[in-house]
């Protein structure tokens, strides 16, 4: 690593740690958790915004930048923004989990969503995301028909967006430069794989082996 790679490395740690501060108001709790959709759409739409760098781990695969969250055009859900594609789903319990003797790098906020039935853009739909394309609010067409830029004889609106549409599952999000970026399998969904207690313990071990390091 580089001395800058190295200087940017502690700024964000240190932006990230400045955020979660900002959020409690200085009284940082080792854990705390928001039920309401408008309290946790607030939260979220601060990490997304903030100055300090996220990175967003959805259920199955992959990885984004958390960009902001609103209320979905679907009625009860609420949306994550990360840049092309929106990630829609219905909220549940947003938790929030620190370390305290590891500073705030481990520090993470696991968001459990509750359980939606599929679309009915698909005759069946496996797993627990739908990828579809919105072209009013709140009207879902297959994902198809973005390739071919049209629908029923009619161009796309310039507006319709590609939205990631959960049907369940957890996202959890970290410092974009949390050792937690280093581990294997983080893109693979594995925090989906276990409830949010064993992920706790889970991290746990993890601060452990770095501190014998």
């Amino acid at each position: 690593m580089s001395s800058k790679e190295f200087r940017d490395e502690q700024l964000q740690l240190l932006l990230w740690g400045e955020m979660v501060e900002t959020l409690f108001d200085g009284d940082v709790p080792l854990y705390k958790e928001w039920n309401r959709p408008d309290e946790i759409i607030e939260v979220l739409d601060f990490i997304g915004k903030n100055k300090a760098s996220n990175h967003t781990f959805p259920p199955k695969n992959g990885g984004f930048d958390l960009k902001g969250c609103t209320f979905s055009n679907e009625l009860g859900l609420v949306e994550l923004k990360s840049g092309s594609i929106n990630n829609v789903m219905k909220s549940g319990r947003l938790i929030f989990q620190w370390f305290p003797k590891t500073g705030y790098e481990w520090a993470y906020f696991m968001l459990e969503t509750s359980k939606i039935t599929p679309s009915g853009v698909y005759e069946s739909s496996l797993g627990k995301k739908e990828v579809l394309v919105e072209i009013n609010p709140g009207q879902y067409i297959d994902r198809k028909y973005l390739d071919i830029e049209e629908y029923c004889g009619q161009p796309l609106p310039k507006d319709a967006r590609t939205i990631y549409r959960f049907m369940s599952g957890k996202f959890v999000i970290f410092s974009k430069v949390s050792k937690y970026m280093t581990l294997q399998g983080v893109y693979s969904g594995k925090h989906d794989e276990v409830s949010s207690d064993v992920f706790k313990i889970q991290i746990e071990n993890e601060i452990r082996k770095n501190q014998k390091e």
